[in-house]
């Protein structure tokens, strides 16, 4: 059983691999390094609640609210995170690889180092270009369309994958003739 721990419910002892924890409320939990691989997290209330370093592979956190967890270091990989709610969450170094984010929350989320390789982030809600460009990504990692401009970290090589985006292909090219007027020639 979970024990508390200045006013925390402390659970990071307690092995809850695929526990069914749907709709729990779990705010202010202390869960750091807890094994949580295959949880049923759906719906969870977990508000700042302490996931440091916590084993969440292959989780279903579909619409668990997150919102200003700590999820340093945390093992997300291949975890269902589809419209969960993580504004202000601190994912800093997290390992989010191959994790469904599609329809997250991220608003003033903190994904500095954040391993986001392969993610799918399509429809996330509010991520300024800065956040993800803050975390690694790679060419498999689904962006926003709002964020397809945005450069990338290769995880294997550590440089800058830039993106095409019409912009750049412009400067590249130098400026477009395509709207200029002919020139009349002088009689």
């Amino acid at each position: 059983g979970g024990r508390r721990q200045g006013g925390r419910v402390d659970l990071s002892a307690v092995d809850l691999r695929k526990a069914n924890l749907r709709g729990a409320h779990l705010e202010r939990a202390y869960l750091r390094g807890a094994h949580l691989e295959g949880a049923d997290l759906r719906g969870a209330y977990l508000y700042w609640a302490d996931l440091r370093d916590a084993h969440l592979e292959g989780a279903d956190l579909g619409g668990a609210h997150l919102e200003r967890a700590y999820l340093g270091g945390a093992h997300l990989e291949r975890a269902d995170l589809g419209g969960a709610y993580l504004d202000w969450a601190d994912l800093g170094d997290a390992h989010l690889e191959g994790a469904d984010l599609r329809d997250a929350h991220l608003y003033w989320a903190k994904l500095r180092g954040a391993h986001l390789e392969g993610a799918d982030l399509r429809e996330v809600r509010v991520v300024p270009k800065d956040r993800i460009e803050a975390a690694h990504t790679d060419e498999n990692t689904q962006l926003p369309d709002y964020l397809h401009a945005t450069a990338a970290r290769s995880r294997t090589s550590g440089k800058r994958i830039e993106r095409e985006t019409p912009q750049r292909i412009r400067r590249r090219r130098g400026p477009s003739t395509a709207f200029r007027s002919p020139t009349r020639p002088s009689h």
